[in-house]
């Protein structure tokens, strides 16, 4: 039986903000931010997460929202920070 995998070498690949692909899960999310999982549900639940779609069911992050997302969040000082 032929085993198909995204990498033909069988390696892990190092997952950052500029190796994003175009379209990705949670956990791809989560690993490039360097945050868990359940921090990307309870911000997608909360609304302040980067935007996000459901292709069949499944949650998808475009890389380009989720570099927009990052630019937004972008200070000069935690004074500017709003609660």
């Amino acid at each position: 039986m032929e085993k198909f995998m995204n990498n033909p070498n069988d390696q892990k690949q190092e997952v950052t903000i500029e190796t994003l692909p175009p379209l990705f899960d949670t956990k791809t999310l989560s690993t490039a931010l360097g945050l868990t999982p359940a921090w990307a549900e309870h911000a997608r639940w909360k609304g302040t997460g980067p935007n996000f779609i459901r292709v069949g069911g499944a949650v998808r992050y475009r890389r380009d929202d989720v570099l927009q997302w990052l630019e937004k969040g972008t200070r000069s000082s935690t004074f500017s920070i709003s609660k």
